[in-house]
C-alpha cells in the first residue's frame, strides 16, 4: 500500500491524503515566485486590477517556456479571473518627473501574456512602488536592492525583452499611465480587489 507511511511519534501507521490543487502547482513549480508575493504583501503592496496594455515585460522572449504557458493556459481556462486573483502578477511602478507612470512586471509574465486569449483584459497585480521593491529584494537577498538599481535594471530589462521579441517579429509594447505621478492617484485610477 503505497500511500501509507508509519508515524514513528504516535507508533502507528497513517494514510497520506494529497490535498487537491486548485490551479497551476506554482508553490512547486516557481518556488520564488511564491516568497516574492509574500513579501510583496509584507510591504504594504497594493492589489490593484491593471489593464494588460500597462504591463511592461521585462523576460526576453526566450524567457516564455512552453510547459509553463500550457499550464498558465490550463489554469486560467479552468479559473479565469479567480486564478489570477489566487496568483496575482508582482509588479513595480516607477513613477517619471513627466507625469507618467511605468508598470513593470516582476513575476507573472506568462500570467499576463495569456490572460487576453481568455477575454481577461484587467489582470491581478500586487503594485509596489520601487522603494517597497528595494526592501522586498533586501529580504531576499536578491540584486539589485537599492531603487537607483532597480529603475535601471527594469527599464533596461523591458528595452531588451521588447527588442528579444522585434527579433521574433513579435510587436511586445506597453504603454504608460499617464498623469499619475504618486501610488495614491495610481490606487483612484484602477480598482482594487
Amino acid at each position: 500500500m503505497g500511500n501509507e507511511r508509519h508515524d514513528e511519534r504516535r507508533g502507528r501507521q497513517q494514510i497520506a491524503v494529497k490535498e487537491p490543487q486548485r490551479f497551476a502547482p506554482y508553490e512547486v513549480n516557481d518556488p520564488f515566485g511564491i516568497r516574492l508575493k509574500r513579501e510583496a504583501v509584507s510591504v504594504g503592496g497594493t492589489r490593484l486590477l491593471i489593464p494588460v496594455l500597462y504591463l511592461q515585460g521585462t523576460q526576453l522572449a526566450g524567457g516564455y517556456t512552453t510547459s509553463k504557458a500550457k499550464r498558465v493556459e490550463a489554469s486560467l481556462k479552468e479559473g479565469g479571473a479567480a486564478f489570477l486573483e489566487q496568483y496575482p502578477i508582482i509588479t513595480t511602478a516607477i513613477f517619471y518627473a513627466d507625469g507618467d507612470v511605468s508598470i513593470y512586471v516582476e513575476d507573472g509574465h506568462h500570467r499576463g501574456c495569456k490572460a487576453p486569449k481568455f477575454g481577461i483584459t484587467s489582470v491581478h497585480c500586487i503594485v509596489l512602488t520601487v522603494e517597497q521593491m528595494s526592501e522586498v529584494r533586501k529580504k531576499l537577498d536578491r540584486l539589485p536592492n537599492s531603487p537607483e538599481g532597480i529603475t535601471r535594471t527594469l527599464e533596461r530589462e523591458a528595452t531588451e525583452a521588447q527588442e528579444s521579441f522585434a527579433l521574433k517579429g513579435i510587436a511586445q509594447t506597453a504603454e504608460n499611465v499617464p498623469h499619475v505621478t504618486t501610488m495614491q492617484e495610481l490606487i483612484l485610477q484602477f480598482p482594487s480587489f
